[in-house]
């Protein structure tokens, strides 16, 4: 099989092999609370809902963002960009879990992968 196949769709052994060397072997250290599944769940969905700001910012979806008449007449969009981040918490396969979720300027984001007032990620519903 060709680099190239290989690579497609799959995530990097590599870099698996080299958390798990780091973190440990045993079941607590890869499926505990604090274990390395944990801690890329978190990342995963960090990483997701930044990216979701990103494109949100970049595509407009502000209804508010109306244009401005601005001195001497001129026109200015409202400019809208990252404001931080907010804290909460969700329950996931592990437990309580604590992330950041990034927050605009005119509070109009609003995430798909873990929305406004959603205690649980998506999935982990079913008994």
């Amino acid at each position: 099989m060709s680099k190239k196949k290989a690579k497609n769709g799959v995530i990097n052994i590599a870099a698996l092999d080299e958390l798990i060397a780091e973190h440990g072997h045993s079941p607590e250290a890869i499926l505990g609370d604090q274990g390395l599944l944990a801690q890329l769940t978190r990342a995963l969905v960090e990483r997701v809902l930044g990216a979701e700001l990103t494109h949100h910012l970049k595509t407009g979806r502000n209804p508010l963002e109306e244009a401005q008449s601005g001195p001497e007449g001129a026109v200015q969009a409202a400019a809208n960009c990252r404001n931080g981040f907010s804290k909460k918490t969700v329950l996931g396969d592990s437990g309580a879990m604590h992330i950041e979720v990034p927050r605009d300027r005119q509070g109009s984001f609003e995430p798909l992968l873990v929305p406004k007032w959603q205690k649980r990620l998506p999935g982990f519903d079913e008994p």
